[in-house]
């Protein structure tokens, strides 16, 4: 997968942190408010419409999963 020049101008511009990494964290920052995409888009200085094609084009799915009270959710990173 070739990145944009966009896309490897922001990563530049965020510490050369891979897109794959940074947009995840950001949106872990900002929560699972309904805006969180807008804040993103933001942070990084694009349009939402750039973020949802990236979102695509990296292959990042942004899923919410309701946990009750004593529940919790672990994330594993599966080796390509």
């Amino acid at each position: 997968m070739s990145k944009t020049p966009l896309m490897i101008q922001t990563e530049k511009e965020n510490e050369g942190t891979p897109l794959e990494i940074l947009i995840p964290q950001l949106c872990a920052r900002h929560g699972r408010s309904h805006g969180m995409l807008k804040q993103v888009a933001a942070d990084l200085g694009v349009s939402k419409a750039t973020l949802a094609y990236w979102l695509l084009k990296l292959g990042i799915v942004i899923e919410r999963v309701p946990v009750s009270p004593g529940e919790s959710v672990k994330i594993e990173r599966r080796q390509p």
